[in-house]
């Protein structure tokens, strides 16, 4: 395929340019990227197994609808094929043959490395024609250092080749930095193990929360197409082998209109609501109360107004 040409901005202006959307919300469209981020043996590739499926079927994932059906080539180095298949029976059982047998799976063994072996993936893929080419984990398929910003600039370029030779997206599974501190209010998104090189490549960002007490974790998005702010909430159901995925805000607010019954709170006594009826989304951790709290202030669904020293909060009509 040629390389991108310049053009005027007259052209830019008056070209209709339709976007081709897999994922509302702004979390995926043709041509963009994801890395999804957790820590190593926390549930990364179960997550990435049932949103594979959602990709394949044209379902749903973590409440944003997957708008068509589409085609995939699930590049993965560390489940052998008997391993992989008890791992994805149960989620893929019911999918139809037909939408199956036109996505496909590549156990490469740790034999596949993307930059020595472009000319190998590019033909696996003008063979599959895949929609999305999701890739797991990230650090089986390249032997750079990942703190190398030069290194890590170079391999992202054959990945930018390989997205504009054959119009797909790219998912990608990345692990944790080891754990240098203990501190609970560092963002998710900083343990995200390489240089920064890499979350600026990617248009969305997901990183899973490790395992806690109460089976309850964080799912933190940074979106380069959307302005709105997502949380989510995903604890594994032992039945059904997958993630369910929660809405904290939504929740928490449904809370408070219940409690608050129209009146205004001081700020200390919503935080102790959160805490109280909401400690499975905040623990005992006051710190994410307290985010949670703010969020519901930047959308305007809780407004604040001060009176002297003290600060009260209330719900905003259209919160209704």
């Amino acid at each position: 395929m040629d390389k991108p040409v310049p053009l005027s901005f007259l052209t830019l202006l008056k070209t209709d340019w339709p976007e081709d959307v897999f994922i509302e919300g702004g979390i995926l469209s043709r041509g963009d990227s994801i890395l999804l981020g957790a820590e190593s043996k926390a549930g990364k590739s179960t997550l990435l197994t049932n949103f594979t499926r959602e990709l394949i079927e044209g379902g749903e994932f973590l409440g944003f609808k997957v708008l068509k059906p589409l085609k995939v080539l699930y590049m993965q180095a560390e489940l052998r094929e008997p391993r992989l298949k008890i791992r994805i029976m149960p989620k893929y059982s019911k999918v139809s043959e037909k939408l199956l047998e036109s996505s496909f799976v590549w156990n490469t063994r740790g034999l596949i490395l993307i930059e020595k072996d472009e000319a190998e993936i590019s033909k696996h893929l003008k063979n599959t024609t895949p929609d999305v080419l999701l890739i797991d984990p990230l650090s089986n398929f390249h032997t750079n250092d990942e703190n190398n910003a030069t290194e890590m600039s170079k391999f992202f370029r054959v990945l930018d080749r390989l997205k504009f030779d054959f119009g797909l997206s790219i998912v990608l599974a990345h692990h944790f930095r080891k754990a240098q501190s203990t501190k609970t209010t560092e963002s998710l998104m900083e343990k995200i193990r390489g240089s920064s090189v890499m979350r600026g490549w990617v248009d969305t960002t997901i990183v899973m929360e490790s395992r806690t007490k109460t089976g309850y974790r964080r799912l933190e998005f940074d979106t380069r197409n959307s302005d709105q702010p997502i949380k989510r909430i995903i604890k594994y159901n032992e039945k059904t082998k997958e993630f369910d995925w929660h809405d904290p805000i939504t929740e928490i607010l449904e809370m408070l209109r219940d409690k608050m019954d129209g009146e205004r709170l001081l700020t200390t006594q919503v935080i102790s609501l959160i805490m109280k009826h909401c400690g499975h989304f905040v623990s005992t951790n006051r710190t994410k109360a307290f985010e949670m709290k703010d969020l519901l202030i930047s959308t305007n669904m809780l407004l604040v107004e001060n009176e002297g020293k003290s600060v009260y909060l209330k719900l905003a009509e259209n919160s209704e």
